[in-house]
């Protein structure tokens, strides 16, 4: 697991990359990891939250947009180290192959 601390007008707030992260975000949408919409990047965001800091904004993430909203601020520096850590790791490209599977040549 990698984590990160991100300092905000004097708040520290925790972050994490690690599979538990792309479990909750698949869980939460419902759909495979891809951070390719504002949506996406925001639930990404909080999923990196609330995996380091379950009780940060005590879980909520209504209370989560509220503050984004509030201090848009906010959002541009937990997006660039969340962003930061998921292409450190190569996860950027959702359409990369995984398994193995196109890995035969083709005629």
């Amino acid at each position: 697991m990698r984590r990160i601390t991100v300092t905000h007008r004097g708040t520290e707030i925790q972050l994490a990359y690690c599979l538990k992260v792309l479990f909750t975000f698949e869980a939460i949408c419902d759909k495979r990891f891809e951070v390719r919409t504002l949506t996406d990047t925001y639930i990404f965001v909080w999923c990196c939250i609330i995996v380091a800091d379950p009780d940060y904004l005590k879980g909520d993430y209504a209370k989560f947009i509220d503050a984004c909203e509030q201090d848009p601020e906010l959002f541009k520096v937990l997006s660039e180290a969340a962003l930061k850590m998921l292409q450190d790791e190569g996860r950027k490209q959702p359409d990369s192959d995984t398994d193995g599977a196109d890995d035969k040549k083709k005629d």
